[in-house]
């Protein structure tokens, strides 16, 4: 979910606006820097979510686009 989220296509870094948290996860990773990240989904604007991770770096993605992770993610068995 991590690399998708990440490989999204993005409008640019967005204003940090004061938005509702949708979701936010965190990744333990098997690496000794950065061994966790942690990303949290803001509403932004009716068609993207700003996407924050470690509470710094940002950027926006699709609305729709995220909504197909978490469909696919419900879908598993």
């Amino acid at each position: 979910m991590l690399s998708t989220i990440t490989t999204l296509k993005s409008s640019g870094s967005g204003d940090v606006i004061d938005g509702e948290i949708v979701f936010t996860a965190t990744f333990v990773r098997d690496r000794e820097d950065f061994s966790e990240l942690t990303l949290t989904l803001y509403t932004y604007d009716d068609e993207y979510y700003r996407a924050e991770f470690n509470g710094v770096a940002t950027q926006l993605v699709l609305i729709s686009d995220v909504d197909k992770i978490f469909t696919a993610l419900n879908d598993l068995p």
